[in-house]
């Protein structure tokens, strides 16, 4: 387990080549507007970025770490914190369906944009990120259902990272693959936690001549892709090797056909199959 800067410093140059911040923040990923828009939660306002969006076209839309900072610039009403979700998500999500669809959950949450827009405006006004952090958990003025720390992170990290906190800490993301890179539990970090893993990357980063979310980048790096397990219920993705020929080019076509990622007919099939109705989507 890494507690201490020095062991970190040592971990991330052991790793290669330390990434610059610019690099960080060219970091794209793709996600699919369409089906965002086919999930919207009704009585919910339609986020700008979605307003074009046909549903299920399967037309992908690009997005990267600085074109969420630009966007999280001006972010005054509620409709704008919509906006900011949703291409904070669709970057952390990117192309994976049911991972989109655990982002599209929490939208159904009371209060859901006051919330976030309440989280987003006491990051930029310089409050202490293990406060804002504890105001998302379970109990917090800010808690939204299903809106766990792998994303509200994200959340913080996006809204916030260009404000320096309490004692010059900038928020960051920490997730499953994070912790696991640092040798902690792979979720349920509390608020200390928190505040501890940014002091960490804040004296590493200042050693190595970065900014801290390149600490942050390099932690996620090292990790490949992980699957869920029953003791992790931040990480509900899952992984199926060896898919016979013959079912994986039905769902080819049948995605093909739909104009849907294959992921989302995946899911949206095993849910039939298995006769569950999925939160906020139509089965």
């Amino acid at each position: 387990m890494i507690t201490t800067s020095a062991a970190l410093v040592s971990l991330i140059q052991a790793h290669g080549d330390v990434a610059t911040d610019a690099k960080v923040e060219a970091q794209k990923e793709y996600f699919y507007p369409g089906t965002w828009r086919k999930s919207w939660p009704q009585g919910l306002d339609m986020p700008a970025i979605l307003a074009d969006a046909v549903p299920g076209d399967g037309k992908k839309h690009p997005v990267t770490r600085s074109d969420i900072f630009k966007r999280a610039e001006n972010v005054d009403t509620e409709a704008d914190a919509l906006d900011l979700y949703v291409l904070m998500c669709g970057w952390g999500a990117g192309w994976q369906g049911i991972t989109g669809y655990r982002c599209r959950r929490p939208l159904h949450s009371p209060d859901v944009a006051a919330k976030l827009l309440a989280a987003h405006r006491a990051i930029r006004a310089g409050e202490d990120p293990k406060a804002v952090y504890a105001s998302l958990q379970p109990g917090g003025t800010n808690h939204i259902k299903y809106f766990g720390p792998a994303f509200f992170t994200k959340w913080l990290y996006f809204s916030g990272y260009g404000r320096e906190g309490v004692g010059g800490k900038r928020p960051l993301i920490l997730d499953a693959r994070v912790a696991r890179s640092l040798g902690w539990d792979s979720w349920g970090w509390t608020s200390t936690q928190y505040d501890q893993y940014l002091e960490l990357a804040a004296a590493a980063a200042k050693e190595l001549g970065v900014g801290p979310q390149v600490v942050e980048y390099v932690l996620y790096s090292m990790n490949g892709t992980q699957t869920g397990t029953k003791t992790d219920p931040d990480a509900q993705s899952l992984i199926i090797e060896d898919v016979p020929d013959a079912l994986y080019r039905a769902l080819i076509a049948t995605a093909s056909a739909q104009q849907e990622p294959i992921q989302d007919v995946a899911l949206t099939l095993l849910a039939r199959a298995l006769d569950v109705t999925l939160e906020g989507s139509v089965v």
